[in-house]
């Protein structure tokens, strides 16, 4: 939050301990809504032998039981997407860097 002129204090949280924070690999997520709260649901999906993939027409069906459930009131979206296209366009310009040094 930060201070405008109705006189709000400006809170500022830092996380501690983050490598103590237990953690899954994900590489899915699946997003629905309520009228309240937005739901994410995070899991793996392993790649699957091209001859075992259940195929109904040209769509191929894959089941897969999610990890992480996480339930986010929607105030909390615009702060999620904005940090996570900022922390996208640092982890960019690292690769783009590091592309040049292999040069």
């Amino acid at each position: 939050m930060k201070s405008d002129q109705k006189g709000e204090i400006e809170v500022k949280v830092q996380p501690i301990k983050l490598d103590e924070v237990p953690g899954e690999y994900v590489n899915y997520m699946y997003v629905a809504h309520t009228g309240d709260d937005f739901h994410l649901y995070f899991s793996e999906i392993a790649p699957l032998p091209t001859l075992k993939i259940p195929r109904s027409g040209n769509a191929v069906t894959v089941k897969t039981q999610p990890k992480i459930k996480l339930t986010v009131p929607p105030t909390v979206i615009p702060r999620i997407i904005e940090a996570l296209q900022k922390n996208y366009e640092k982890y960019k310009e690292s690769l783009r860097k590091r592309e040049q040094q292999n040069d």
